[in-house]
């Protein structure tokens, strides 16, 4: 194996590391905000805190050690190396550009016609949809699994339920595929974390 692919596969197993934290930290966020919406007693306050908390358990620990190690392996780059990192640094920022167009066109145009309702199915499934170019981009599946699930449980929402159907006190129609992507991000991130450890144990050995 040549240095120039192993210093490149080294800024790969970093960059990775670094979107295995924020998918973990986005789920998290997903499923603090689905908790403070359902709560209603003890019982539903507990659960999902127990819950939470075990997820961040069995993952911020082992994504921090990843990070960390990938850190300490030698990153030094080739002109051409770095002038394709820079390249897919702009596709990607491209992706983020266009997701966000969206994200802003989608509430003016559902805050304007008064949908309040499809607010969160929508923002979601934009999420879902931008996880694709992203997998294509960095050649990890399971982007593309977060992608098609995070559609999933969207459009299923909206076909599925009603937009007056609730689930304790809040609308399912922000329940439902808030606490479905929280958990989707989670299994993402345990994904992306396994294939990270094996990549970094390949460098171990060699």
């Amino acid at each position: 194996m040549t240095t120039q692919w192993t210093v490149s596969r080294n800024s790969t197993i970093l960059r990775d590391a670094i979107g295995t934290l924020w998918v973990t930290t986005a789920g998290t966020m997903g499923a603090l905000g689905a908790a403070a919406m359902l709560s209603t007693d003890l019982l539903t306050s507990v659960v999902p805190i127990a819950v939470i908390a075990a997820a961040c358990g069995l993952l911020y620990p082992p994504s921090i050690a990843t990070l960390r190690a990938a850190r300490r392996l030698p990153r030094s780059e080739s002109p051409a190396i770095a002038a394709a990192r820079k390249s897919l640094s702009r596709r990607f920022g491209m992706v983020v550009g266009v997701e966000v167009f969206f994200f802003v066109l989608a509430n003016v145009i559902l805050l304007l016609t008064h949908q309040y309702e499809y607010l969160v199915p929508v923002i979601l499934l934009i999420v879902g949809v931008h996880f694709f170019p992203v997998a294509a981009l960095f050649k990890m599946w399971p982007y593309y699994l977060a992608g098609a699930l995070f559609s999933l449980a969207s459009i299923g929402t909206l076909f599925a339920t009603s937009s007056t159907m609730e689930i304790g006190r809040v609308k399912a129609w922000i329940a439902l595929p808030t606490v479905s992507c929280a958990i989707v991000a989670w299994l993402t991130a345990g994904c992306l974390l396994i294939i990270q450890r094996k990549r970094l144990a390949q460098q171990v050995v060699e």
